[in-house]
This record gives C-alpha cells, structure tokens and sequence, in this order.
C-alpha cells in the first residue's frame, strides 16, 4: 500500500513513506510489548499452593496490565493513522481541518490535531481556561 494524504496536508511522498515506517515501527514495538504483557499476566496462577502468594501476583498482574494500558491507547490511535494513510484522510487535524505539518508529524506521527489545538485540550481538562 502507498501510503496517501489529504493533498491540504502538503507531504511529499518521501515525507509520507517515511511516517509511515515509523508508524508501523511504533505499532509492531507496542503490539510485541502489549503481547508479552498479556502473555505474562495470563500465566497459570493457578498452581501456586499458597492462597496469598496467589493473591500476591494477581496484584502484580493488576499492575502490569494498568501499566500497559497506556500502550493499548496508543496502539489505538496508530492503527487509526494506519487507516488515514491508506484512505487519504491524514495530514490534517480533526478538529480544524488544518494542515498538521510535517515537524508535527515527524514529532508525533499519529498526532490528529495541532500542537496549539492538543494543549488547549490539555488545558480544558485539567480545567484551565
């Protein structure tokens, strides 16, 4: 698949090639870290005689999934610039239409909104105004 843009957005195709790379980079490192995680956590507890070492490590895998879950957000939000790039949709912020521009891109490959447009979200959610 040829990765694609709006043409609004204005990346070149070597621009392109390249965030997709590092697109499906990030997307393979989180699904390996994300697989792992999950692979550990749903380990055989079972066997562990002592009713509180099994509490214990459920504890931890309480934990380590709760870490992950950060991962599982962004894997979320790679996969949906994965389609944008295969429909012709990115490049371009999801609250303004604006070009996002390649700094911001390069920066944050998955990034659906300006840099200006993420810290006022930021903002209004911590209730700053």
């Amino acid at each position: 698949m040829k990765p694609r843009a709006s043409p609004r957005a204005g990346l070149t195709d070597a621009q392109l090639t390249r965030l997709h790379a590092r697109l499906e980079q990030k997307r393979d490192e989180l699904s390996g870290r994300l697989r792992s995680t999950h692979e550990r956590v749903g380990a055989d507890h079972e066997a562990l005689a002592d009713p509180v070492d099994r509490a214990a490590v459920s504890e931890e895998d309480a934990e380590e999934l709760g870490v992950a879950d950060p991962d599982d957000r962004a894997l979320g939000e790679i996969e949906r610039a994965l389609d944008r790039l295969q429909d012709g949709s990115y490049g371009l912020s999801e609250a303004s239409g604006e070009p996002l521009g390649y700094d911001r891109l390069e920066a944050v490959p998955w990034a659906t909104l300006s840099a200006q447009e993420q810290q006022l979200r930021e903002d209004r959610s911590r209730g700053e105004r």
